[in-house]
């Protein structure tokens, strides 16, 4: 953390700190030539119309340079520092961060793109008043990357600018699923009402079912690829993966604790602040696709705008994760309302296995795509995959694994396995083998799962593949070797 605070300062003080050394240095070398002994002289002097003359304009151009550069500095550090301040001050309450860290980032938005354009502009007069002083040379080739500096910095300016609007959108939710109507699976809906009222918890106006090994609950717009934009309303997602190796415990443990979240303020401080963190992010992928983009020393000008945005980043981030691990344990304490501290860690060791491999299936099943098959259910080859997974390792080596996993979200982060166990005072060493064991072992399939699984299998196929391409389904028993897991692979 000091390092990088250090390498924001220095980044944040080089333009002004330019601008500042030549127009002290050139005030002093004209006073010098001029025999005025004091700044306050030659200014008086240059303020009689009758002596005016060049000597006065290069003096008034070099006290403009002083003032601007001098603001600049007082601005880039008060910039970075301000945002800390308020930020730790909003971190006092869930609801006062919600609130204000949209307004916090706005704020940074718009000056930042200022400060960017003076660090240029100071770059440029400040070479050229050293040029004019003979402190650097006039090379062509220093002068040339002077002003590539300088124009580094305005079009990074420029890119935030025009980046404006797509910061501030409330982005919709991508989501790759069926939206569940209640005479599909009556018996989901049921339990889901009664977990609801048993909690005191607002009842979802949706449920999605999707393949993706992750649950939440969320209150914003959602694309639901291959039906279209949905309004916000909250809504429940559930992976299908869960109701084919959750018990009857650990499903109520899941739905309980993410109806928790229901409860509380929860959804709430997700949607105003998940869109505000997301414009930090455009921000800083903005400037960094500037800095890509430039070659040898132009890039070193986007240290500035870098440096401040990955320290915005880093400081909310580790803000939030503290508010989030509350959260967490409020919901997993919701979840002990509906079921046992057994079937809640049970849940988080079998969640842990599911997610822990996604990745790699996803990108398998892109490379299948390519090759023009897909699969009929997805959601059953990836049981197959999981069951590869936990048959690769030893179970020591899934523990030291999973232990520290956290729970994937597409919107808020988790605290680990081994810290949500604790809060609910159970040891998971002791669950880590009876829950693996479970997924390796077929249960009752819900009705109408299958068919649900294969529609959500269809329209993953249909939004990945390319257009132009036709795909053959198939359904082999034997998983093709771009879904298999192999001790080889990544799980990431």
């Amino acid at each position: 953390m000091f390092k990088r605070i250090m390498l924001l300062v220095i980044s944040l003080l080089v333009a002004p700190g330019l601008g500042l050394f030549a127009a002290d240095f050139g005030t002093d070398k004209l006073l010098s030539g001029d025999q005025f002994k004091s700044i306050e002289a030659a200014m008086e002097y240059c303020g009689s119309a009758t002596h005016a003359g060049e000597g006065c304009q290069i003096l008034a151009s070099l006290q403009m340079l002083h003032r601007v550069s001098l603001i600049a500095l007082i601005v880039s550090l008060a910039l970075p520092l301000t945002y800390l301040v308020i930020a730790l001050v909003l971190a006092r309450s869930r609801s006062l961060l919600a609130h204000g860290f949209p307004w916090l980032v706005r704020l940074v938005l718009a000056v930042l793109p200022v400060l960017l354009t003076a660090h240029g502009l100071l770059v440029w007069f400040g070479s050229w008043e050293m040029l004019q002083m003979g402190i650097i040379p006039g090379n062509v080739k220093l002068l040339l990357v002077l002003g590539g500096l300088g124009l580094t910095l305005l079009i990074a300016a420029l890119s935030i600018v025009t980046s404006i609007r797509r910061m501030l959108e409330i982005e919709p939710l991508h989501v790759t699923g069926v939206q569940l109507e209640p005479q599909e699976m009556p018996a989901l809906f049921a339990r889901v009402l009664r977990i609801a009222a048993k909690l005191g918890s607002r009842e979802p106006q949706r449920i999605i079912l999707g393949i993706e090994p992750t649950a939440y609950v969320a209150n914003v717009a959602v694309k639901l690829r291959g039906v279209g934009d949905l309004p916000v309303e909250e809504t429940l997602y559930l992976p299908t993966s869960a109701l084919r190796v959750l018990d009857e415990a650990e499903l109520d443990a899941l739905i309980g604790h993410e109806l928790g979240h229901f409860r509380g303020a929860d959804v709430d401080f997700s949607t105003r602040y998940a869109p505000a963190y997301r414009s930090l992010a455009i921000a800083a992928e903005a400037v960094q696709d500037e800095s890509d983009a430039e070659e040898g020393g132009n890039s070193i000008a986007l240290f500035p705008a870098i440096g401040l945005l990955s320290f915005m980043l880093y400081t909310i981030t580790h803000i939030v994760n503290r508010i989030g691990r509350q959260r967490e344990f409020a919901a997993d304490r919701a979840a002990l309302e509906v079921s046992t501290p057994r079937a809640v860690v049970s849940l988080l060791v079998k969640f842990s296995a599911l997610a822990f491999h996604w990745q790699g299936f996803r990108n398998g099943f892109t490379h299948l795509l390519h090759q023009g098959v897909t699969r009929q259910n997805l959601s059953r080859d990836y049981l197959v995959r999981t069951r590869q997974f936990i048959s690769a390792f030893s179970g020591e080596e899934l523990r030291k694994g999973l232990i520290e996993a956290h729970t994937p979200h597409p919107l808020d982060t988790h605290p680990s396995l081994s810290q949500r166990a604790e809060a609910v005072g159970v040891d998971p060493a002791g669950i880590f083998s009876s829950g693996l064991a479970a997924i390796l072992v077929d249960r009752p399939e819900p009705p109408g799962l299958a068919a649900i699984e294969e529609r959500i299998s269809q329209i993953d196929a249909e939004y990945y593949r390319h257009p132009a391409q036709r795909v053959m389904v198939s359904n082999d028993p034997e998983l093709p070797n771009e879904l298999k897991f192999t001790r080889a692979q990544k799980a990431g």
